[in-house]
């Protein structure tokens, strides 16, 4: 049996691999702890048994006054990871990206404990781009045209409720039966979407409107106006600032409109759903542009950029999709075909052998 320290930020799109890795390390008999921050309490799962711990961390980032407060929490957050890691005396730790990961990692790489980094996106983000000299190994999600043998293509764990739905199929909706959008603008909500999205559904014709229902996932501060959007519309919805059950919601779907997030692409491929994406544009790298992409080379889905998107413009784009099924029903087939099966599995192997 190995002891295994995994460590990621406190957002579902480093969390939901961590934990899927988790799922599959215990699967096999291994002990799994989980070092984040405090933001990671909103998406465990409620019947949670994996030993959480909080390690203070900063993101060193944006102004010279935020960057020198950052270093000495970071600092802080390092030395509690030292105490950590001697504690627990890991054979391995893997991290999964963002700040929160940083002071495990580089605890772990000072004490010489195997370290292996998981990218989730196209590109290496940030604090990942430090650790990675330093790492045995760096798992990718995606292909990447890197020369050299430390970078293995494992793809990106999905939790196992997603992963339980691969070998579904793709149902039009039949006779008085509603046709279902999910929108999903990451784990911590989009305002950007909840101002388009509900607005674009409004534009579309009344008979299109009155099939609809929308599951909704928004920020707490936009719930209300996203809600009285959707109401005066006389559309069917739920909105909501997390959802626990979001497999099932991703399964019933007929359509997702989300942004790229590497979490959110790769449970979007696993369950075969087409998808119109509308990246985060205030990421320097274009990092979910560049996930999103090649969805849509595949066939997959639909990408706009969000400073040029208009509600007509989407509008249009939805009931395009919407009135023409056959469209979807292609869009979901190809959308499986970029799907990376059993990632978790590949990823816990490769720690494992680290691990020796």
């Amino acid at each position: 049996m190995k002891n295994i320290l995994l460590s990621a930020g406190g957002t579902g799109g480093h969390l939901f691999p961590a934990l899927a890795l988790a799922e599959e390390l215990r699967f096999q008999g291994h002990a799994v702890f989980l070092a984040t921050d405090a933001r990671a309490v909103k998406f465990l799962p409620k019947e949670n048994t994996i030993p959480v711990f909080v390690v203070p961390s900063a993101t060193p980032t944006g102004g010279v006054i935020k960057i020198l407060k950052s270093i000495p929490v970071l600092l802080w957050g390092t030395v509690r990871a030292l105490a950590l890691c001697m504690k627990l005396k890991p054979h391995a730790i893997v991290g999964f990206g963002g700040y929160p990961s940083f002071p495990p990692m580089l605890a772990g790489q000072f004490l010489h404990i195997p370290t292996i980094l998981h990218e989730q996106n196209a590109i290496l983000g940030k604090a990942n781009m430090v650790l990675a000299h330093m790492a045995r190994k760096v798992a990718l999600s995606l292909p990447a045209k890197i020369e050299n043998a430390k970078y293995v293509v494992t793809g990106n764990p999905v939790r196992a409720e997603i992963a339980a739905l691969a070998d579904g199929h793709y149902e039009v909706p039949e006779g008085n039966e509603k046709i279902n959008i999910l929108v999903v603008g990451g784990s911590q909500g989009s305002q950007a979407l909840s101002n388009i999205v509900p607005a674009a559904i409004e534009s579309l014709p009344k008979d299109l409107r009155e099939k609809l229902f929308v599951v909704h996932q928004a920020r707490e501060a936009d719930m209300d106006h996203v809600m009285k959007t959707y109401t005066k519309a006389h559309v069917e919805a739920n909105v909501q600032p997390f959802f626990r059950n979001f497999a099932p919601l991703l399964a019933k779907s007929h359509l997702v409109v989300t942004r790229g997030g590497a979490s959110s692409v790769a449970e979007i491929n696993i369950v075969g759903r087409p998808a119109i994406y509308i990246p985060n544009p205030h990421h320097k790298d274009q990092q979910q542009k560049k996930n999103a992409q090649a969805i849509v080379d595949a066939g997959g889905a639909l990408v706009f950029d969000e400073k040029t998107l208009t509600p007509e413009k989407l509008s249009e784009a939805i009931k395009s999709l919407i009135s023409a099924f056959e469209k979807l029903v292609v869009m979901a087939a190809a959308t499986k075909t970029c799907a990376k099966g059993r990632a978790a599995a590949t990823l816990a192997q490769l720690v494992l052998t680290v691990a020796k």
